[in-house]
């Protein structure tokens, strides 16, 4: 049976409702993982400037935690830290990337539904959001997009760098993190690049190099 026309508008709706409450749960889990990245990186700089008092922590931490009273060799600390740095980065990232699509997603939605109310309703995310869009809103794009990225790179290779024995005493733990090291900077390079892109293109162009999309589709 077919359904009619205030049926499909309830469902676009509760469908619309759904994703949103969706969404706010990936914005809960984003933030969370932003907090934890950011004390992962904290401690690393603590590590580089006082690494004895770092290893001391680390050690209590275990200890009270896991039971560990055994002394923690300093290199297992640091693959530690940079296999948090590692997972941390792509969780966060993978975050980020689906609430931007759950953002395209709500304005698509935003569309069909504030169609039936003059486009006028259904607009908080898309049109109503956007329209007027704050200074300081660009400034902090311009933080989360660029700087912080940039940071993140600028001091995971201050570690690396700071880690470097000398060629003759080159190990094993200092290959492992060397190679998650690249895999960090080559994971923030492929969500830079193009949000950098993105970010510092005028509108009107990415407007049209849409619309050239569709017209190829």
């Amino acid at each position: 049976m077919a359904l009619s026309e205030d049926n499909k508008l309830d469902l676009l709706n509760d469908h619309y409702k759904d994703t949103f409450a969706y969404l706010r749960e990936y914005l809960r889990q984003r933030d969370r993982l932003f907090i934890y990245l950011l004390v992962v990186i904290v401690f690393m700089l603590f590590e580089m400037a006082s690494p004895k008092a770092a290893g001391e922590i680390f050690s209590k931490v275990l200890s009270k935690h896991f039971e560990i009273t055994s002394t923690i060799d300093f290199s297992f600390m640091t693959g530690v830290i940079w296999f948090l740095m590692l997972g941390l980065t792509l969780r966060y990232y993978q975050n980020v990337i689906l609430v931007e699509r759950q953002y395209q997603y709500i304005h698509k939605l935003e569309d069909d539904l504030s169609k039936h109310y003059s486009g006028i309703a259904f607009t908080r995310e898309g049109k109503a959001y956007l329209k007027g869009y704050p200074y300081f809103s660009k400034w902090a794009d311009i933080l989360y997009i660029i700087v912080f990225p940039m940071l993140l790179m600028a001091i995971t290779t201050l570690k690396w760098v700071d880690e470097w024995p000398g060629l003759k005493l080159i190990s094993r733990s200092y290959i492992f993190n060397s190679a998650i090291y690249l895999f960090v900077v080559f994971t923030v390079c492929l969500v830079l690049c193009p949000k950098a892109i993105q970010l510092f293109t005028p509108q009107k162009a990415l407007d049209k190099s849409s619309d050239s999309k569709d017209d190829i589709k």
